[in-house]
């Protein structure tokens, strides 16, 4: 079963060392009401962009919040994690790093087509365009 996005999140902060909510606040720029909101369920649908800005300073990948947050179905999750798993294995990746790192090891063709990836502000839009990665992957046999 999955995670209340706003247990998490306090559970997150809690357990985040020299973390806490107003530090939080201050490191992500995402207001305390706002935080408190989602912590309470009273903000039904989360800004995406607030929940990336949270994720790194309370040591999670953002597409976990975005999970959470039911911006990615638990297929697509499973599809993430899967690979981000084979990237830590293959040393791609440390643990501590996130997956942020990533980024910087991509083409200059790669991070112009990431970053409009992320302005798409339609969910259903990035869903059939992640499901047509899964279908080229697959049919490069990497999946």
């Amino acid at each position: 079963m999955k995670p209340d996005l706003g247990n998490f999140i306090r559970d997150a902060i809690k357990n985040t060392p020299k973390m806490s909510l107003r530090n939080l606040e201050r490191l992500s720029g995402v207001s305390h009401s706002e935080l408190c909101k989602i912590m309470n369920r009273t903000r039904k649908t989360p800004n995406p962009e607030k929940l990336k800005s949270i994720a790194p300073y309370i040591k999670v990948d953002y597409k976990y919040l975005y999970y959470l947050a039911g911006y990615i179905d638990e297929e697509d999750w499973k599809w993430i994690k899967r690979y981000r798993r084979s990237d830590l294995k293959a040393g791609v990746v440390s643990e501590p790093e996130q997956i942020y790192s990533a980024e910087k090891e991509l083409s200059t063709e790669e991070v112009e087509l990431l970053n409009n990836f992320r302005r798409i502000e339609d969910m259903e839009s990035k869903r059939l365009i992640l499901q047509q990665i899964k279908l080229a992957l697959k049919a490069e046999g990497k999946s």
